[in-house]
């Protein structure tokens, strides 16, 4: 990490090497030489109160040991955390909130750490006060003393659960990606392999042409009467014809056949070849099979060890098949195992494929529907996104030359043309464009709560308006500013409200000092007019209550 703040003649950075610099008056050249330091102690206590107010902002939980990596003193963030008591926090304690997989692990990178006298970084999962544990990345650095001796370590822990269970659910699905892309390759192979029953041709098939060609082609080839390929349901417990060449076409509709029964159904549990001589003789579902036909081969269709289905063939007169013609059968079921399993595994991406799409509309969408303007930066200031809020605010939509160009416009072009700032403090000085505060954000700052900037700004319709400004920075994988998020909320008329409402109470604290001034024999007058008004308002009251 690499925090660093530049004013005119100071210094404060961390450096990625894990040390905390001192603050330093830096020595500037000017054409008549150096310039010497100067009030070091303010600039120091300035400079500690801006790095505590920057830990304060942040969304994490700073500690704090001793040089030897012992706490010794209070962690209120942490004990917010994890609802250990400050006795319970202090030497190794802490410890006792850390995962205990992972304390040994954590134990031996601390000690490490403090032995080298380096940057401190490790992952823990760390119990929250619920008992929930959460990942943490952790992160801690020796301060030095003048001498080179560590004075202390200060470091950071940051909640990164979100961000691990995003980038696990990315493996997953490039993981589902590389799977689906080896099965493909693994049935254009087996494809090529198969050209003895059908050509290349059939790779450009829909599922339902190609199941049928390849029955069409195996029927041709074992010189079969009937031919039929049955997939199992999705809970696994029938089979149903998807296809059929032959007499079975007539009932291919009813058929549904229990794994495990009947003669497609012992194949499937079985996971093995079934040749029948006589299918009068032999358990049979379907009575169409059992009357007709004089001989049965099937086979099991399997996608590594998975029984997806069966394909089976049969003859009007006797036949005895042979193992040539088992194995002829079972290469044919591998491909179209194979084309089956290729289908579904395209159908789901498909599937998932339009859901990543309908949940991007739907991010879209909740972007577009907040009431505040949002303006997404890139690191070197880029607006690459705005809500129709924010252009609604800034009257982008008014300036169509405008609206089409902005995601090239940098700061310097926001200036000039777009976005002249009036960013003013406290006093009514306009701040130095540093102070900005996408400036701010993008220098690492968080502006959220009583931290929120309030601006002035000239819209492109000409317009002056009162803009509330939160933001956060966007941190990459490294912990590297990559952009900014602004939220701008228009509170011209508030703020006018604010000063109505204040000059209103000036001139009512005006008119009760002209009263208390009033002479003593008007007051009294005026008590005795407000007595009498006093006892009508009573008696009408009075009224009002014996009439209703």
């Amino acid at each position: 990490m690499n925090l660093e703040r530049t004013q005119a003649d100071e210094i404060t950075q961390i450096n990625t090497e894990g040390q905390i610099g001192a603050n330093i008056s830096v020595m500037q050249a000017n054409n008549s030489g150096t310039r010497v330091f100067h009030n070091t102690e303010e600039k120091l206590r300035q400079s500690e109160q801006r790095f505590h107010a920057l830990i304060k902002a942040t969304a994490q939980i700073t500690w704090t040991t001793t040089a030897h990596g012992l706490v010794d003193e209070d962690i209120p963030l942490w004990r917010s955390y994890t609802g250990q008591s400050e006795a319970e926090v202090k030497g190794w304690g802490w410890l006792d909130a850390v995962h205990p997989d992972d304390r040994e692990r954590t134990v031996s990178i601390w000690s490490d750490a403090i032995a080298a006298r380096s940057l401190y970084e490790t992952e823990y999962a760390l119990r929250r006060y619920d008992g929930v544990y959460r990942s943490f990345l952790v992160r801690g650095v020796p301060v030095f003393n003048e001498d080179g001796s560590i004075r202390e370590w200060i470091g950071f822990c940051t909640d990164i659960t979100e961000f691990k269970r995003v980038e696990e659910e990315r493996i997953q699905l490039l993981a589902s990606e590389q799977v689906a892309r080896a099965t493909a390759v693994a049935a254009t192979k087996r494809l090529q392999a198969l050209q003895d029953i059908t050509d290349t041709a059939l790779a450009h098939l829909t599922l339902n042409k190609l199941l049928h060609e390849m029955l069409v082609r195996v029927r041709e080839i074992i010189d079969v009467d009937n031919s039929a390929i049955l997939l199992v349901t999705e809970d696994g417990q029938y089979l149903t014809v998807y296809t059929a060449i032959g007499p079975e076409e007539q009932v291919a509709p009813q058929v549904r056949v229990p794994v495990g029964q009947g003669f497609a159904g012992k194949i499937a549990a079985h996971r093995e070849p079934l040749i029948v001589t006589d299918p009068s003789k032999a358990e049979i579902i379907t009575p169409l099979l059992r009357e007709k036909l004089r001989s049965l081969l099937g086979v099991p269709l399997l996608v590594q060890d998975r029984v997806i289905g069966v394909i089976h063939v049969g003859t009007l007169n006797p036949r005895q098949f042979t193992e040539e013609d088992v194995r002829l059968l079972q290469r044919a079921a591998d491909r179209i195992a194979l084309a089956v399993d290729h289908a579904h595994l395209y159908e789901s991406e498909q599937r998932a494929r339009i859901d990543a799409i309908a949940r991007a509309k739907q991010l879209e969408a909740i972007f577009e529907a907040i009431v505040d303007g949002v303006i997404v930066y890139d690191s070197e200031g880029r607006i690459q996104q705005m809500n129709s809020m924010a252009r609604e605010i800034l009257a982008v939509n008014s300036q169509p030359d405008y609206s089409t160009s902005m995601l090239d416009d940098r700061f310097s072009l926001l200036r000039e043309r777009l976005f002249p700032f009036k960013v003013l403090d406290d006093h009514g000085i306009p701040l130095p464009q540093e102070q900005w505060p996408v400036i701010r954000i993008l220098n690492g700052e968080m502006l959220k709560g009583s931290n929120a900037v309030d601006i002035r700004s000239y819209v492109l319709d000409g317009r002056e308006i009162e803009l509330s400004i939160t933001g956060s920075p966007v941190f990459g994988k490294g912990g590297d500013i990559v952009g900014a998020v602004t939220i701008m909320r228009d509170v011209t008329e508030r703020r006018a409200l604010e000063r109505r409402t204040h000059e209103a109470l000036k001139a009512l604290l005006a008119i009760a000092e002209v009263l208390v001034l009033v002479p003593d024999d008007v007051a009294k007058v005026q008590t005795q007019s407000l007595a009498i008004d006093k006892k009508t308002v009573a008696e009408s009251a009075v009224a009002r209550r014996v009439i209703f």
